[in-house]
């Protein structure tokens, strides 16, 4: 078939694309401007008249100080109450506590022979004329007795000999407990005699002592506490100072309940006897006590 050629389509023209308008700018409108300052007027300086003499006001006639309103109105709102004082030992003794005493004397071989003039336990005669030793029992002794609930006081020595072995902690006389300081001083001079059967000797230690005194405090308080009051012993040592063991730790531990040692040092000068007073310290209650 013969080929006829299609006629050509139609032109349809789009349509011209939209034109940009511009936007009409803002129109200008300047700030009205601050406002003008107007200095403040100054003040007129006025002189202050001159300050007379400050007004006196006499104390009070019980001459107490005088108190600022301030503190005067805080003090209105508290009113302090000093603590009581702590009670004094006499005020434990009148309050029903148990005194003991307990003495324990140094009978070591550094005291010297007590049968030589010059050495501290020196006994060449045993009427009023004391040494060194009952001098401190007197002196000191007797002052730590008269507060003694039962006046019963357990006497001990240490650093002494029998049969040959040392004892560091012994009975002083035939009794465990001796009536007053006169009874202190008569198992004292029996320590001497023959019939003891003690020598001195060294060396010279305390442990051993002091445990006998915690043991013998403790039965003290035990009984005290069974009958609803209060015990406290004092331990007397009389020394002549030259201890070993004072100083070391560790030595010997013991549960004791309240008590005080009491050093008294011995010595005696080229003129005159002496006696020193060395230390008080006290050991706690219901604790483990370490030398």
């Amino acid at each position: 078939a013969y080929y006829a050629p299609q006629p050509p389509a139609p032109h349809s023209p789009q349509p011209p694309t939209a034109y940009y308008a511009p936007q009409p700018t803002a129109a200008y409108s300047p700030q009205p401007t601050a406002a003008y300052y107007a200095p403040q007027p100054t003040t007129t300086y006025s002189p202050q008249p001159p300050a007379g003499p400050p007004s006196y006001t006499p104390p009070p006639s019980d001459g107490a100080p005088f108190v600022p309103p301030g503190v005067a109105a805080a003090n209105a709102h508290q009113h302090y109450t000093p603590p009581p004082p702590p009670p004094t030992f006499e005020a434990y003794i009148e309050g029903g506590c148990l005194f003991n005493l307990a003495v324990a004397i140094d009978f070591s071989a550094s005291n010297g022979d007590p049968r030589q003039m010059g050495n501290l336990h020196y006994a060449s005669s045993w009427g009023d004329d004391k040494n060194e030793y009952e001098r401190a029992l007197h002196d000191v002794g007797s002052v730590l007795a008269k507060h003694d609930t039962e006046q019963r006081h357990p006497f001990w020595g240490f650093s002494g000999k029998f049969q040959g072995q040392i004892r560091q902690s012994f009975q002083c006389g035939p009794n465990a407990e001796v009536q007053g300081i006169d009874g202190i001083q008569s198992a004292y001079r029996s320590m001497f005699t023959s019939r003891s059967g003690m020598s001195m000797s060294e060396p010279t230690t305390i442990t051993d002592v002091i445990k006998t005194a915690a043991h013998y405090a403790k039965k003290k308080s035990e009984q005290a506490r069974y009958e609803k009051c209060l015990s406290y012993t004092v331990l007397m040592i009389i020394t002549d100072g030259k201890l070993e063991d004072f100083t070391k730790e560790g030595k010997g531990t013991t549960e004791i309940s309240v008590m005080s040692i009491l050093f008294s040092l011995v010595s005696f000068s080229t003129f005159s006897p002496s006696i020193f007073f060395f230390v008080i310290f006290a050991i706690n209650c219901d604790r483990p006590y370490n030398l």
